[in-house]
């Protein structure tokens, strides 16, 4: 038996050692026409809440960009905008804004993944002395929102070059009349159209395979690097993508050696059992150290003759984490395809950037659908002047009297309707880009509740928009549909109706 360990000990420690590319699980043309990403039921769900995740429809090489790039949302100073300060405070409104703000932070991302690092200045005041500088977090559309978290799983990160390469710079002029930027020619002197200002300039966040050697498989989930903050203390223990690859070359040259050698295993089954559980102990640990080494033989299956059964499910990551990678079918079936979209320059005149199909689109049928971020209260994206420190000393704080000056950039991208508090916004990926038409012949879209069966819209109507951000419901329950309402051709725009409150108020703010 010690010639057989011998030969198995080498098999598996030359299978840890190597660095080969994975090689990607279908063939080119038949990746051409398939959608590229999903947006399904996430494997980090709950029985609780339903969460939303992305899901690749396509082999993603490594390093290349995995989803379109999408757009960034700033948002300054929005909790010392909300933090009361003075002798009369109204507790209840207090305590309502805390409740909204802090639901809000954990959607948002710091500045650094929109390229927004260097935005806030710390400066001095007339005594020397730092001040506390501005706030700056940002709302990531798409992979931002539904980009999900697993530091085992981490196959995503944001390309910080191209997010600081796309940003405009200050001094350009920026036009748009929904959500996107370009720059405009000017003569000597800088004219800006009305848009700049109304819209965000950081339109460049794009999502990247992080491996240098694996593909990310079609039908794999997204896990995305939720930055140094949220990281978990696994250690040396922490398993990777790459170490599930290797433990699938690994598990098909274990299948191969028991069937090459099955005669003579057949008539000493103990045998077998003891030679695998060498394997997934004793060897493992040797090549990964103790800790790692047993977290992954707890991911495979008790007897050999299960092998086949890790193998069918398309790997050791897939079948210990059975909801991480999705069979296309499945996707097909219960998922919604959310690459139907692509950005380009718009075809409204100072539009800037808008939304274009990227495939044939038949009358009725769902060009995407997105999670909704719900926002009970519009003024909590109300911005003030005189903003303090409160009585602690190390929060901003605003005068309970302190006059409205404007409202976060946001505000701008988010659904609602005039008689209502509540604000709704899209969350997935390349919404953020669709215009409004100029007129209604060119109205080729339309907004509607969708009827995905975890969709929470029913229960949440007769809910008070107060108790959208408590335990129960601070989550993306809420779907909307953007619906084709006439066919649409490849390279279309999709252009939506915002109504007829917007148009007025764009117009007044034109003048």
């Amino acid at each position: 038996m010690s010639t057989l360990f011998v030969l198995l000990t080498t098999m598996t420690t030359t299978t840890f050692a190597k660095e080969d590319k994975v090689t990607p699980s279908s063939s080119k043309e038949e990746e051409e026409d398939r959608c590229g990403l999903y947006m399904a039921i996430s494997s980090t769900s709950t029985s609780d809440k339903t969460l939303w995740g992305l899901y690749v429809g396509k082999d993603i090489p490594a390093g290349q960009a995995i989803t379109t790039p999408d757009l960034a949302v700033p948002i300054l100073d929005l909790r010392a905008n909300n933090v009361l300060y003075g002798d009369t405070v109204d507790e209840t409104l207090q305590e309502q804004l805390y409740q909204t703000v802090e639901y809000l932070e954990e959607s948002f991302w710091v500045p650094d993944s929109m390229g927004g690092k260097f935005e806030m200045v710390r400066q001095e005041d007339e005594n020397e002395e730092d001040p506390i500088p501005p706030v700056l977090i940002a709302a990531l559309n798409g992979c931002g929102f539904l980009g999900a978290y697993n530091t085992k799983f981490t196959n995503a990160d944001w390309n910080h070059q191209t997010a600081y390469r796309g940003k405009l710079p200050p001094e350009s002029s920026s036009t748009s009349s929904s959500s996107s930027t370009t720059t405009t020619t000017t003569t000597s002197k800088q004219v800006s159209h009305p848009n700049r200002g109304a819209i965000s300039s950081f339109y460049n966040v794009e999502l990247q395979n992080i491996f240098h050697h694996d593909y990310i498989s079609a039908g794999q989930e997204l896990f995305v690097n939720y930055g140094s903050s949220y990281e978990e203390d696994e250690g040396d223990a922490k398993l990777t993508n790459n170490d599930y690859a290797k433990m699938d070359q690994t598990v098909e040259q274990m299948l191969a050696f028991f069937d090459k050698h099955q005669d003579t295993l057949a008539t000493k089954e103990s045998g077998k059992q003891e030679i695998y559980n060498f394997l997934i102990q004793d060897v493992l640990q040797a090549a990964l150290g103790r800790e790692k080494a047993q977290k992954l033989a707890s991911a495979l299956p008790s007897k050999p003759d299960l092998l086949d059964k890790v193998k069918d499910a398309g790997g050791v990551l897939a079948y210990s984490h059975p909801d991480v990678i999705r069979k296309l079918d499945w996707l097909e079936q219960h998922g919604v395809c959310v690459d139907n979209l692509q950005v380009g320059p718009s075809t409204i005149p100072h539009a800037g950037r808008g939304a274009f199909a990227t495939r044939k689109l038949s009358k009725g049928s769902v060009i995407t659908t997105t999670p909704l971020l719900q926002i009970p209260m519009r003024s909590v994206l109300d911005m003030h002047e005189g903003l303090v420190l409160n009585e602690r000393g190390w929060e901003m704080a605003r005068p309970v009297d302190a006059p409205v000056t404007g409202q976060q950039l946001l505000l701008n991208y988010c659904w609602g309707h005039p008689s209502s508090t509540l604000l709704l916004y899209p969350t997935a990926p390349t919404v953020g880009f669709i215009n409004h038409a100029n007129t209604p012949k060119q109205v080729n879209a339309k907004l509607v509740w969708s009827n995905h069966p975890a969709n929470q819209a029913k229960s949440w109507f007769d809910v008070d928009p107060m108790e959208l951000v408590d335990e129960d419901h601070a989550y993306l329950g809420l779907l909307m549909d953007i619906v084709a309402t006439q066919e649409i051709q490849p390279g279309d725009e999709i252009l939506l109706d915002y109504g007829k409150e917007w148009e007025a108020a764009w117009n007044e703010h034109t003048k």
